[in-house]
């Protein structure tokens, strides 16, 4: 048994026995849901997404900070979307929620997409107007009625 095998063994006993590490058998095999914020697979934890195994406890994974902030805070990362996180390098990405794009300037901030300025809305003949990620059709000219939100 190598020393962090045996750490990791020793550390958390009271989720399974060093007698386990010895016979050659992993924790995931004992017990089942050792992994904090993760999952068991092929004898070692996976992490959720968003979460990063953390460099010392080998059955914790620890938020990855970018995508931990809270929504609305100044420095909360991918408004207007999802952070991705990219536990391979601990960093992130972030994917827009539909109606919004990346920043040109800061791809972390997602900027609303004004669908009124494409032809492809469905408002014509109508009037368009921009809402946060959407649009809303209105003011359907003589022959034409507002059906499932566009001019039909």
């Amino acid at each position: 048994m190598d020393f962090e095998t045996m750490n990791a063994c020793c550390v958390f006993l009271w989720l399974f026995t060093c007698l386990h590490h010895t016979l050659g058998l992993g924790p995931c095999d004992q017990v089942t849901n050792v992994c904090i914020n993760g999952a068991c697979q092929n004898q070692s934890c996976t992490c959720n997404p968003g979460f990063i195994l953390d460099p010392i406890n080998p059955l914790l994974c620890n938020p990855i900070p970018q995508c931990n902030l809270m929504p609305g805070s100044p420095d909360q990362q991918c408004s207007n979307g999802i952070c991705l996180p990219q536990p391979q390098n601990g960093q992130f990405s972030c994917s827009c929620y539909p109606g919004y794009t990346p920043n040109v300037a800061n791809p972390n901030i997602c900027d609303d997409v004004d669908e009124c300025l494409t032809a492809n809305t469905g408002c014509t003949p109508g009037l368009c107007f921009n809402t946060p990620g959407d649009y809303v059709c209105s003011g359907c000219v003589t022959g034409y009625i507002l059906l499932y939100g566009k001019c039909e």
